[in-house]
């Protein structure tokens, strides 16, 4: 297969619930879905883009072609240390798509406590407790229009199917949580990144995107009406941005 871009999904998300198209390669985070283990200790994200990095190496060692690197929620916040920290790892021509992602500001927390403590409480197993906290996550349209594949989600995230367990979870959480993206977002290029922001995303509420466009105001940011924080499963065709007129 010809690949021509990786995407690197969020919190609790396995790689396998991001769109698969065609010489896309989405990559597992560590210890969920079929990503690797870590040690015993904790870790950052920066650890975690570093894994990403070489496996990327690896992918396009001589490559000369557009090469895209698409992150959403978290994975954007792993792809902005593939931006710059690991920038060289990576082709010239690497161009980064950052789907809902946030800059986890002191400030503005990507997960304030009382929503840890809130996911705290789900049980595996208990469909209802995963249907009440994660139906925020989709805009409330889509939650309308297709019950179904949302109800879906909800029981696949509930059972375990991701393959992630609560102690995985909680070290990713608490990851994602010690991000500082002041320190990698301010030093985005204009040229080679694309954000896209989730006008309904109820998460990740528009001052999150206002963040992203004060770290960095010369770059572009597209805000897309009626999208929730599940572009996965909301507007697939975003991780194809070849065929979008987002694409560059």
């Amino acid at each position: 297969m010809n690949i021509w871009g990786v995407a690197i999904p969020g919190l609790a998300m396995a790689a396998d619930e991001l769109p698969a198209h065609h010489g896309l390669l989405r990559l597992d985070n560590p210890e969920i879905g079929a990503g690797p283990e870590l040690g015993a200790g904790s870790y950052d994200l920066v650890d975690v883009a570093a894994i990403h990095a070489e496996t990327i190496e690896c992918l396009t060692k001589g490559r000369e072609d557009p090469f895209w690197v698409i992150g959403m929620s978290m994975g954007g916040m792993i792809v902005s240390h593939l931006a710059t920290t690991y920038r060289a790892k990576l082709p010239l021509d690497t161009r980064f798509l950052f789907i809902d992602t946030t800059a986890n500001l002191p400030t503005n927390p990507a997960v304030p406590d009382a929503v840890m403590v809130e996911w705290a409480t789900a049980k595996p197993g208990r469909v209802d407790d995963f249907r009440r906290i994660l139906s925020p996550f989709f805009a409330p349209n889509f939650l309308v229009d297709k019950p179904a594949l949302a109800e879906t989600y909800f029981r696949y995230r509930a059972l375990g199917e991701n393959k992630q367990t609560t102690k995985a979870f909680f070290r990713q959480l608490s990851a994602l949580r010690r991000f500082d993206g002041q320190l990698t977002f301010s030093k985005a290029d204009p040229v080679s990144a694309l954000f896209i922001h989730a006008a309904n995303d109820q998460i990740l509420q528009q001052s999150h995107a206002e963040d992203l466009k004060g770290l960095c105001p010369n770059v572009r940011h597209l805000v897309l009406p009626g999208l929730g924080h599940m572009a996965n499963l909301e507007q697939p065709a975003l991780f194809d941005p070849r065929k979008t007129s987002h694409g560059w």
